[in-house]
């Protein structure tokens, strides 16, 4: 039964926890009671119904199963997603971050600052329409005001997958940390 203030939409879909953390599975998203059950990083389920209650969202998983939507994508775009988990970053300008990505622009929101050319690790990231958002331990960001790190023995494969995505405001990247291993891109034919 839905509560008064409660928005129910079906959805049908495939999501992954695009998280750093484990995700909670509530019996009720109303009087959230806990179940014994985690949604592991990275896993993917379906998702049956949204329900928007208390300016909170859950996701139905299954018959009395929730889990908190704020760190749940949709496929395809979710793998595309998790390319942004648990990578270093770099601020490329001194930014808000928010307690979560609607909090940012609320000016009664308690905010953290993240300087310029301040390292973070992406802990989570959340797709809402275009925008990017990355969870820090600062708070949510923007991915277009970041600038990720790449290494190359990751690249080629990475970049290919990010490259696949240019409808959203992606995140800056950094080829390298030397002169020689912009060489090393170049000789790669890696292009961003």
């Amino acid at each position: 039964m839905l509560t008064h203030d409660a928005q129910s939409h079906p959805v049908d879909a495939l999501a992954t926890n695009n998280s750093t953390q484990a995700l909670p599975v509530y019996e009720n998203p109303y009087m959230p009671h806990l179940r014994k059950q985690t949604i592991a990083p990275n896993e993917t389920f379906t998702v049956m119904k949204s329900i928007r209650s208390q300016g909170v969202t859950y996701d139905q998983i299954a018959t009395n199963a929730f889990v908190p939507a704020d760190t749940l994508n949709l496929a395809p775009m979710a793998g595309w997603a998790q390319l942004l988990v648990d990578q270093p970053h770099r601020a490329c300008k001194t930014y808000l971050a928010g307690p979560n990505p609607r909090d940012v622009q609320c000016q009664s929101a308690q905010h953290s600052t993240l300087a310029t050319g301040s390292t973070v690790t992406i802990t989570a990231v959340k797709l809402h329409g275009e925008q990017v958002w990355c969870q820090t331990k600062s708070g949510w960001v923007e991915a277009k005001h970041l600038q990720i790190h790449l290494h190359l023995n990751e690249a080629r494969l990475w970049l290919y997958q990010f490259n696949t995505v240019t409808t959203l405001q992606r995140p800056q990247l950094s080829l390298g940390q030397t002169d020689l291993d912009i060489l090393n891109f170049n000789a790669l034919g890696l292009s961003v």
